[in-house]
């Protein structure tokens, strides 16, 4: 069961929390540069580290405008592989209506081609679906889909169909070798580790931070670690939105099951009625 970035950034924060109220417990120390025992979350004035804070955001800023602009470029490729499946279908539909049966022949296969072209389409929705991402089924349902191909050039059906089906699944090759290498590809372990770096520096300054009431403690405290966390889990969420169960961050892939769904109707159902 998946759980959200809000849900997981409230649990994160309640650690905090508590960790400021278990060091709340802790005696007085002494300390070098104090002239009496200080006590660990008096340590630093909070308006000597807002400079830090802005700073902080700035940095987190930067990361997540690029990893927002390659999300950007995620959300087209649904749209593009569904484009992919309904030109794949506008071929299909070609052969079909095209197709002369020489003497003595039998007439084209609408039902192979039909459930060859279904296969893809539910193959390539749940292949999304999954966290695996196992190339090798989802090649080889493209590679399937590709024999029709060569099926409609055995018996002798429209070049132009034949030649569309290829085209396009090369495409849609393409548009999943896409899909596959971000799901694949980690975020740039350097700057996960400056993220890193910078979010636990925040908190552990806001830990040792001298306010004037407990409740601006908690307050400060929470606010400020609830969005320096949220902005850590989105941009982890933003660097793979193919991750689907694994959090909220992902690509809508409302083209592909909208053609999925009308896949399953039946294809060529409109030619026979014309007919």
């Amino acid at each position: 069961m998946s759980k959200t970035i809000f849900v997981k950034t409230i649990l994160i924060v309640c650690g905090v929390l508590c960790l400021r109220f278990g060091l709340s417990f802790l005696p007085e120390m002494t300390i070098i540069g104090y002239e009496k025992p200080v006590h660990i979350s008096d340590l630093i004035e909070i308006s000597d580290v807002t400079v830090l804070f802005t700073g902080a955001f700035f940095v987190i800023g930067l990361i997540l405008a690029g990893t927002m602009s390659d999300y950007k470029e995620s959300e087209k490729i649904p749209g593009e592989i569904a484009s992919n499946l309904e030109a794949l279908e506008d071929h299909v539909l070609l052969a079909i209506r095209t197709y002369k049966p020489a003497e003595g022949k039998p007439d084209i296969d609408k039902d192979k081609l039909y459930t060859r072209l279904k296969e893809l389409t539910h193959s390539v929705v749940a292949w999304f679906k999954t966290l695996e991402k196992d190339s090798k089924t989802i090649y080889t349902a493209i590679r399937r889909m590709n024999e029709m191909a060569y099926y409609i050039s055995s018996i002798g059906g429209e070049k132009e169909a034949v030649k569309g089906l290829q085209d396009n699944l090369n495409q849609l090759r393409k548009n999943i070798t896409r899909a596959y290498y971000i799901a694949r590809t980690d975020f740039l372990a350097p700057a996960y580790f400056l993220l890193m770096s910078i979010v636990g520096c925040v908190i552990v300054l806001l830990l040792m931070c001298k306010f004037k009431t407990p409740m601006a403690a908690y307050g400060v405290t929470a606010f400020v670690s609830f969005i320096f966390i949220y902005l850590v889990q989105l941009i982890k969420g933003l660097d793979d939105p193919f991750d689907y169960g694994v959090d909220d961050v992902n690509v809508d892939l409302l083209p592909m099951e909208r053609f999925k769904t009308r896949i399953d109707e039946g294809f060529y159902k409109e030619e026979e009625n014309k007919g």
